[in-house]
């Protein structure tokens, strides 16, 4: 005849394998849960945020920064009104300019460029372009070779020329290779003791000819009015959801709350 003392080792311990169960389906579901949600997340933030975005960050001391680990694209707002949201690196926070950039500006790797002064909100597209001057005259110094025995001067590139006409190769009678210079016919062991002698090197200002590469960056226009009436938009949309976040939190904290429950009836079992 089972008893009550019987009864209640025997409840006792059916109660422990359940909650055991119940604790290891449940640390289960929830990881693989919490890594199928994060690769939702991930591939979708991928597929989303396409354009490179760079932003140039005018200070009031007139100097400047650069962040280039910004990504961008379009997306859809709920009143139909298309916008570009940009996600920074390592920051929750996402970035919605009010307006979609002039994608025709964008460089060669499809990067978009946009300004912002200190730590104000809009955010201008500019448009950076490379624009070639050419035949920009300067005044260089340069080495030049003076010959010693004609008096002729020459730059680095007419030197090599004339030192290989007026040079020759040849051998003594031991096989040794020397270096015959053919105004003078004198021989050296050396080309550089060739060149001491016969040559005379000076610095010679001259007038050069340059092509010069500017970076040019002109703002795009945009219509303030609109961008400042989707900023408010945007903002409407960021309180519900804050509203939708804070939701979200009321519901996993009962869920601790429920799995802290179970997890003191355990240990009371026992």
């Amino acid at each position: 005849m089972v008893g009550v003392a019987d009864f209640n080792v025997f409840s006792g311990a059916s109660m422990s394998g359940v909650v055991g169960k119940f604790m290891m389906y449940a640390f289960w579901t929830t990881l693989i849960f919490g890594i199928l949600l994060w690769g939702f997340f991930w591939v979708k933030n991928r597929k989303f945020y396409k354009t490179p975005v760079s932003l140039i960050i005018l200070e009031q001391n007139n100097t400047w920064k650069e962040r280039t680990n910004l990504r961008g694209g379009i997306i859809k707002r709920r009143d139909g009104v298309m916008d570009f949201r940009v996600k920074t690196a390592g920051e929750r926070a996402k970035k919605h300019l009010g307006y979609v950039p002039d994608y025709s500006k964008a460089d060669s790797s499809g990067r978009l460029t946009f300004i912002r002064i200190g730590d104000g909100t809009l955010w201008q597209q500019i448009d950076r372009r490379l624009e070639l001057t050419k035949d920009i005259e300067q005044e260089v110094e340069e080495v030049w070779y003076r010959n010693l025995n004609n008096n002729n001067e020459f730059d680095l590139e007419r030197f090599h020329a004339d030192l290989k006409k007026n040079t020759k190769q040849t051998s003594d009678e031991k096989g040794r290779l020397q270096f015959e210079f053919v105004p003078t016919k004198n021989k050296y062991d050396l080309i550089d003791n060739l060149i001491a002698t016969n040559y005379l090197s000076f610095n010679k200002k001259v007038k050069r000819k340059f092509n010069n590469y500017s970076l040019i960056s002109e703002p795009i226009p945009t219509d303030v009015k609109t961008v400042t009436i989707n900023n408010i938009h945007s903002a409407e949309n960021l309180f519900e959801k804050n509203k939708l976040t804070a939701w979200t939190v009321g519901i996993i904290a009962f869920v601790i709350l429920a799995m802290t429950q179970i997890i003191f009836l355990y240990f009371q079992s026992k």
